[in-house]
């Protein structure tokens, strides 16, 4: 097995547009408890979490919003572990309307208890009903950002025992630490893209 208890696993999850390219958001998860749980049962439960958390947020997408894969690797390790289709989520849902300009994004913060540790989300492509008349995100969608949310500081548990943390490194200390509570911004976010060879 290659997955083994303490591990702490990178989850990189995209979704491609063609007129504008590849989104990825990265998530991590620690795993607290092994059990008897197999590799393949903590791979398939986790990244059905991770599908759930985005079918709500698909009906703000245009259709032409591709979920392509799922990439895992053991941080802990220093190993790859695969790439793999998302299980359910395929295309947006919300038709092919305008989108908004592609850096503007919903933010939501994930944090730890601990002052300056805390992880960030910039989501999208959402299409342009998702933004009200006075350029806030709309309510439909902010309902949506908080069940993605709650869902995501949720420990995934999997048959067999096992139970996988959402976690963010604090570098200063070199410790991981468990996402505690969400903050969800009704303001849009501005997502500034590196530059080539730049970050990921």
């Amino acid at each position: 097995m290659t997955i083994g208890l303490g591990d702490v696993l990178r989850i990189a999850c995209r979704m491609n547009h063609a007129a504008i390219g590849d989104f990825v958001n990265v998530y991590h998860y620690k795993v607290s408890v092994i059990g008897t749980s197999t590799e393949q049962d903590i791979i398939d439960y986790v990244l059905g979490a991770l599908d759930t958390m985005y079918l709500g947020l698909a009906p703000w997408m245009q259709d032409n919003v591709n979920f392509e894969d799922i990439n895992v690797f053991n941080v802990t390790q220093q190993s790859p572990v695969g790439t793999f289709p998302w299980p359910v989520c395929q295309y947006g849902s919300g038709g092919g309307g305008d989108m908004l300009p592609s850096q503007v994004t919903a933010f939501l913060r994930a944090t730890t208890g601990y002052s300056r540790n805390w992880a960030k989300k910039f989501l999208g492509p959402f299409v342009e009903s998702a933004s009200t008349g006075n350029g806030v995100v709309a309510s439909g969608l902010m309902t949506a950002l908080g069940v993605f949310g709650g869902l995501w500081i949720i420990p995934v548990s999997v048959p067999g025992g096992a139970q996988l943390d959402p976690v963010v490194r604090h570098a200063k200390m070199a410790v991981w630490r468990v996402i505690t509570d969400i903050v969800v911004r009704n303001v849009w976010a501005t997502f500034r893209t590196r530059k080539p060879g730049r970050g990921s």
